[in-house]
């Protein structure tokens, strides 16, 4: 098991991802700075750097993070008929938008 100082970094890395979304959700790609991050997420630049890296990597993380989530999501409803899979993954891709919007607004921005 990790010890407690990487499961903190891992909390703030997350929290720092999670504020990051909302930013990106309501404000789009031009409203995300490193500066207003830091503020928000109660870290400081280097430590966001330390944590992710730059703007370019958060993006990076967030669209990973996505995809890790539609393929746990995806690997939860296999198996089913070859044939079934494109309206199975289609299915489970309008689930996970239509439960958390904002992220899935956040990751399309996050991708142009």
């Amino acid at each position: 098991m990790a010890d407690t100082r990487t499961q903190n970094m891992e909390k703030r890395r997350e929290r720092t991802l999670e504020q990051a979304r909302k930013v990106l959700a309501d404000g789009g790609f031009d409203a995300l700075n490193l500066r207003d991050l830091a503020e928000i997420s109660g870290i400081t630049v280097p430590t966001i750097y330390n944590l992710i890296g730059n703007k370019a990597e958060i993006l990076k993380a967030l669209v990973m993070g996505t995809f890790a989530k539609f393929e746990e999501s995806l690997d939860s409803r296999l198996p089913c008929p070859t044939e079934q899979l494109p309206l199975l993954m289609m299915n489970t891709l309008a689930d996970m938008i239509g439960s958390d919007e904002d992220s899935y607004r956040a990751t399309a921005l996050a991708t142009e």
